[in-house]
């Protein structure tokens, strides 16, 4: 019969690494000057033998995927198998998508009001670096939510229950903060080409959202294939 952890005076090894994963991460997001890329600081990824170097580079970076996806793929059996564990994490995983698909679109009517208002340049610039920065505090409070959530439930999970919850849940984060690492790298492009300030701004701004539905688009397939 599995017992429910009780409480202890030193921090678990799990707790840790979630603690951490939230930290680096949010370090990096108030380092960030351009575009958010929180997944260069996520949780140590030798953990699950994950080279995040490995995975960008065109040599090797299929197989890496492979054996990421993985041992994804045998953590969630692992956490599936048992009903106290099974789907604690869908909600915030959700909540995390949503969070950031709620900031896209202020920034979306940010830029939509630009070019209804007609501004200069100058406006237009000091507005998007305002909305950027107001849209890296919203991702912090949303690492913060996410992780405090995922610390609770996986404190609540069976001892023998929680070194797999708390691996498949930073997994999971890992890949959709590579998400995000898109969605902040499209912000930034729509800054550059405001501060280009050419005849075509607005469109070249409005392609750049298009992107961004397919990137939304993306993350929910994703999503969807987890929780299915």
């Amino acid at each position: 019969m599995t017992t429910v952890a009780s409480t202890a005076n030193e921090t678990s090894a799990w707790k840790l690494r979630l603690r951490g994963a939230q930290s680096k991460a949010k370090a990096k997001v108030q380092e960030s000057q351009g575009s958010i890329n929180i997944t260069a600081y996520l949780a140590n990824p030798e953990s699950f033998g994950v080279d995040h170097q490995s995975l960008h580079s065109a040599e090797d970076g299929v197989e890496k995927l492979k054996q990421y996806a993985g041992k994804l793929k045998e953590r969630l059996a692992l956490l599936r198998a048992n009903p106290t564990s099974d789907d604690k994490f869908e909600p915030i995983t959700r909540a995390l998508i949503e969070d950031h698909q709620n900031l896209s679109d202020d920034l979306k009517a940010v830029t939509d009001k630009l070019q209804d208002d007609k501004v200069d340049k100058r406006t237009a610039m000091e507005t998007m670096r305002e909305a950027r920065q107001r849209a890296k505090k919203q991702s912090i409070n949303s690492i913060d939510r996410s992780y405090d959530d995922a610390v609770e439930i996986t404190d609540h999970q069976p001892e023998d229950q929680q070194e797999t919850v708390a691996d498949v849940w930073v997994l999971i984060y890992d890949q959709f903060l590579r998400f995000t690492d898109k969605i902040f790298n499209l912000f930034l492009d729509m800054h550059n080409a405001i501060s280009q300030w050419l005849e075509d701004v607005w469109e070249k701004v409005k392609e750049v959202w298009n992107t961004m539905k397919g990137v939304f688009v993306e993350i929910w397939q994703w999503f969807n294939n987890l929780s299915g």
